[in-house]
């Protein structure tokens, strides 16, 4: 908190009311559990499952996150290639449409030929 913070003096009388009243010896004696250590074993502690059960979890979940990413990553990939594919099927369309339209004569809009037009040939 900063210095000149106008919370600071509200919070600092929250806290000693609490050391006043108790509260905070409480919860020292319900989460802050002072064990005496026992000074006659020189033997060095194993590790046990029950010690490394965290570390095994968070490996698993690891493990079970990368699986489900790998899962979304297939699902990409699988409708990029179909947008892919099907734009390239559009493209092919668009492509023999206009194969098609360049082989017969351009026309007026009333769909006589065009005579104007130099590339219009009138011989058959």
């Amino acid at each position: 908190m900063r210095k000149d913070s106008p919370w600071k003096q509200n919070v600092s009388l929250a806290i000693l009311s609490s050391h006043e009243n108790g509260f905070m010896e409480d919860l020292d004696k319900t989460w802050v559990r002072y064990q005496e250590c026992d000074s006659r074993s020189n033997a060095p502690a194993t590790l046990t499952f029950e010690n490394m059960a965290g570390v095994f979890m968070l490996v698993a979940g690891g493990i079970a996150a990368g699986i489900f990413l790998i899962f979304i990553e297939i699902a990409y990939k699988r409708h990029k290639d179909a947008r892919r594919k099907q734009m390239q099927l559009a493209f092919a369309a668009v492509n023999v449409w206009r194969k098609n339209l360049q082989q017969y004569p351009p026309t007026d809009v009333t769909g006589q030929l065009n005579l104007s037009d130099p590339s219009v040939s009138t011989v058959v």
